[in-house]
């Protein structure tokens, strides 16, 4: 008996809150009402897809000993549709590396990655792996722009990371090397994110 109740209020809560507007009342009398949100327009929390024991590894790399300052900026030079563990592959046989180079990606449909264990120092930037730590986007951006999902998630993982853990700058890897990674279009797309020193 207790049920039927019971199943009508959680189905009459339920219906408040997926079609109701939310309201807040913030302003200098109470219950005065400054603004008001639709609930169903409040964006999901982004997807982070965490592949540090799922890649091929032929071991791990070393623990670092401090934070990296620097957050690195590449891209694949792949297809955009380019699969992570075909990467890492390539950076296990013909790189000879331990594991994929990078810590964090981004894809096109606009998901986040964590590729591998950011404690640990990687492979991605000749002569300065121990100061910087490597963003990967997937594709090839010195031949086609970047689709806005991808352009979205590579600029707000990159400041969520660099709040995170401290980095002081975010740079395209042709700062530090001789490169043309992470491409043109990159570099200009995410001009606003650069953070030099």
């Amino acid at each position: 008996m207790n049920l039927i109740p019971a199943l009508a209020s959680l189905w009459f809560r339920r219906a408040i809150f997926q079609s109701a507007e939310a309201m807040t009342a913030i302003g200098e009398g109470a219950g005065e009402v400054t603004s008001i949100v639709n609930v169903a327009e409040v964006p999901p929390e982004p997807v982070i897809v965490d592949l540090r024991d799922r890649l091929p590894s032929n071991g791990q790399y070393p623990l670092r000993t401090s934070v990296p300052m620097t957050l690195v900026v590449h891209h694949t030079a792949s297809p955009e549709k380019q699969d992570w563990g075909t990467i890492a592959d390539f950076h296990i046989r013909v790189n000879k590396w331990k594991a994929i180079g990078y810590a964090f990606g981004t894809s096109w449909d606009g998901k986040r990655f964590i590729l591998n264990d950011p404690k640990r120092r990687q492979n991605q930037t000749r002569n300065n792996n121990s100061t910087t730590i490597g963003l990967v986007m997937l594709g090839n951006f010195h031949t086609k722009t970047i689709g806005e999902a991808q352009v979205k998630a590579t600029k707000d993982y990159a400041r969520h990371l660099q709040k995170t853990y401290g980095y002081k700058y975010i740079r395209p890897h042709r700062d530090l090397v001789a490169t043309a990674c992470p491409g043109d279009y990159a570099v200009d797309q995410l001009r606003d994110l650069w953070v030099r020193p």
